[in-house]
């Protein structure tokens, strides 16, 4: 399914004296960016008006669907969850042109993009959003929400707002959605995917060399007709070393690294992405990892084949790990395994070794002929070295949640901390203020919305305590808790804190995190926490840092869009780096 073009106008008498979000401007006059988002899910299958998407953005939240006014882009993933928010970029500065090749490579796999004009050639920045549908030449095809009625005919962007300037001026922000249910429709032939762990995208080459020129720079997901023999290039699927002779879907033909794609099987209707959503940008900042153009974004060099071993942790006991067929808890069930099973790695040996025992890592890992993602929390690379535990005098009743993903405490040898209590609290962190934490019916992003809890708010855990209290503060777990208001519900285990004093547990002095492994490419750290402030220095992926302020504050604001953190490297440099490129 491609975006189906539709026209709808913000000065449509049925919405547009409708208050805009959280603010007394109306929908009429500053509603351009609703609806061009209400025309984008329209495309798609969706019968949204601007007053609908309207009321549904701001059910999310102030701060989560708008800000006052101003439209909350990550906040339509939530309701659509179809969609995920693959990339925002401002370009508004006189020299940053806008990424026209990115926006076209996008099209042409059937999306639609969001853009921001300058729609004057007077001075000054006079913004406006429309969709872009489709490439014509050298303009584009668009969905305008101003005029009303509506476009009745196929509309250029260029007569209309470009006055004579080159359109890489006229735009000057875009944001990227991608659909889970579109592919583009693709010639006869045998195609590949770039895969969406390469989030840096992949660089197409002029030669099968990392040596060589990089001719194009083909997006995650990203589809490339093969021109190699179909059979021989199947056989270089996934293989380090091996190179694929494909071309894209503007023409640009050269070599790609073949073990950052995946076959498609059939062009026209494969949609399968099961991959977690990449973190959401900056919608104000969009600050990325940091590239050098004269290095390769995801293919700097083959590496051999994965021949690390790691092992199952004896402490998962009879319940066994769970392989899944993404790093995540909602990933899909391949199987289960046992304690002390055997496995090879299929990441490089340094990644493995920043994983293995790290809570909230997942590790891509082969066993036989099956492959998938495990907690890395839950490995060991030497099993001889793991604590026995005497067996239990007495059975030991299992949690009511499923706790195979959860990592258990080792058993002290002689205990010396009081056991934890029946029933444990949690508290949302103060510094949430009254934008708060949502509460969702489902642990996971794309939960209903059950409510909204106040910075400060006591909570109760649901779940057994010997397997909630390891995900508190961990990015990407998610606790079961009831609200003073009786409700119940999941929220985010990284913004709440147990109650120390129940637990006698002192908080850290100082918290350490790690750059994501995505920064392929190195993710940058400044003088100051914006990305107006200059670069210290790029810091490599898997960098451990030391945080320099409260780790409650902290713990808070890693992974979280717009944050920074102030941290010190393992030379002691110190300065901010973005904290939705951080993880603990």
């Amino acid at each position: 399914m491609a975006y189906s073009p539709n026209q709808l106008s913000q000065q449509d008498p049925r919405w547009k004296n409708e208050k805009l979000g959280f603010s007394n401007h109306k929908i009429g006059p500053y509603g351009c960016a609703l609806t061009s988002l209400t025309m984008l899910v329209n495309g798609f299958g969706e019968t949204e008006t601007p007053a609908s998407l309207n009321q549904k953005l701001k059910g999310l939240g102030q701060g989560n669907g708008f800000i006052d006014d101003l439209v909350v882009w990550g906040g339509l993933p939530l309701l659509f969850p179809d969609f995920s928010l693959r990339k925002v970029y401002l370009c508004r500065e006189e020299n940053k042109p806008a990424p026209l090749a990115e926006i076209d490579a996008s099209l042409a796999r059937g999306q639609a993009v969001l853009v921001e004009l300058d729609r004057s050639p007077a001075a000054g920045l006079q913004n406006h959003w429309v969709v872009l549908y489709k490439k014509v030449g050298d303009d584009y095809l668009m969905n305008d929400p101003w005029n009303y009625p509506p476009d009745a005919a196929e509309t250029k962007l260029a007569p209309r707002y470009a006055g004579g300037r080159a359109l890489k001026k006229v735009i000057t922000a875009v944001v990227w959605y991608e659909n889970a249910n579109t592919a583009p429709i693709l010639d006869d032939g045998f195609y590949v995917r770039v895969l969406s762990s390469a989030t840096s995208g992949l660089r197409m080459r002029s030669q099968p060399t990392t040596a060589s020129v990089t001719l194009a720079i083909a997006p995650a997901r990203a589809y490339l007709r093969v021109l190699d023999d179909e059979a021989d290039a199947r056989t270089k699927i996934g293989v380090n070393g091996a190179w694929l002779h494909v071309r894209d879907l503007n023409g640009v033909e050269g070599y790609v690294a073949a073990w950052f794609v995946e076959a498609v099987e059939n062009s026209n209707t494969d949609t399968t992405d099961n991959d977690a959503d990449d973190p959401a940008e900056d919608p104000n900042n969009a600050e990325e990892p940091n590239h050098d153009d004269n290095e390769s974004a995801d293919d700097s060099a083959p590496v051999d084949t994965p021949t690390l071993k790691v092992y199952v942790s004896n402490v998962v006991g009879e319940r066994g790990l769970r392989m899944r067929a993404q790093p995540g808890l909602g990933g899909s069930l391949i199987t289960t395994l046992s304690a002390a099973a055997e496995l090879t790695s299929l990441e490089p040996a340094d990644v493995t070794h920043s994983k293995v025992g790290a809570d909230g890592e997942w590790l891509h890992v082969r066993t036989g002929t099956r492959e998938g993602y495990v907690a890395a929390w839950l490995l060991t690379f030497d099993l001889a070295a793991e604590p026995v535990e005497e067996p239990a005098e007495t059975p030991v009743t299992p949690p009511e949640t499923d706790p195979v993903d959860n990592p258990q405490p080792a058993p002290d040898e002689e205990p010396t901390e009081e056991p934890l209590p029946e029933t444990l609290t949690v508290t949302v962190f103060p510094s949430l203020g009254r934008n708060g934490l949502r509460m969702r019916a489902a642990p996971s992003l794309g939960g209903r919305l059950i409510s909204v809890l106040p910075g400060g708010t006591q909570l109760k855990l649901l779940d057994d305590p010997l397997f909630a209290a390891p995900k508190v503060g961990t990015y990407g777990q998610w606790l079961h808790v009831s609200a003073p208001n009786g409700k119940a519900g999941y929220v985010a285990a990284w913004y709440v804190k147990l109650d120390q004093a129940a637990l006698h547990i002192p908080a850290p002095d100082r918290l350490m995190v790690y750059v994501t492994p995505l920064a392929r490419g190195g993710l940058r750290m400044r003088k100051g926490p914006a990305t107006a402030y200059g670069i210290v220095k790029t810091l490599k992926a898997n960098s451990a840092l030391t945080v320099l302020e409260s780790a409650e504050e902290a713990i808070a604001k890693i992974g979280a869009t717009g944050e920074w953190l102030h941290v010190r490297d393992e030379a002691g440099v110190e300065g901010y780096v973005a904290a939705w490129f951080i993880v603990r």
